[in-house]
Parts: C-alpha cells; sequence; structure tokens
C-alpha cells in the first residue's frame, strides 16, 4: 500500500504501511531495526501516519538521503 526506502552512504530507512487484520501496519525501520510498529484500526490515523511519513522523508532527502526501490 505505502513503500518507501532512502539511502544515505551505508545507512537505510524504510518506511511502509500495508493492510492487516484488523487494520493497517504502519513501519518505521532503519538498518539496526525497527524505529515504529503500530497497528492501526482507524484511517484517520494511518493518513496522519502517511502525512508524517511525506514530512520525514522530505526532511531527509534534503540532508541527502535519496529514494531507493523498495
Amino acid at each position: 500500500m505505502y513503500a518507501t526506502a532512502l539511502r544515505k552512504q551505508l545507512q537505510i530507512r524504510r518506511f511502509t504501511i500495508r493492510h492487516v487484520r484488523p487494520g493497517w501496519e504502519v513501519r518505521d525501520e532503519n538498518d539496526r531495526g525497527v524505529l515504529r510498529h503500530v497497528i492501526y484500526k482507524d484511517w484517520h490515523r494511518v493518513e496522519r501516519a502517511i502525512a508524517m511519513f511525506e514530512q520525514e522523508e522530505a526532511v531527509l532527502e534534503a540532508a541527502g538521503w535519496v529514494k531507493i526501490a523498495s
């Protein structure tokens, strides 16, 4: 449903959202592990998570991170 990965040198950051029963799994990961993992049943929280991911991606890209195939 939503998957983005960024790289800066050897570091990788992944943002994913996927449909699971009974809602949506939201994950924020880096190469060291999971930074955030939550399952939402409310679509409005998922929309906020997407907005937060997009904002974080913009900050990372401004700092030199590059989007890669996820």
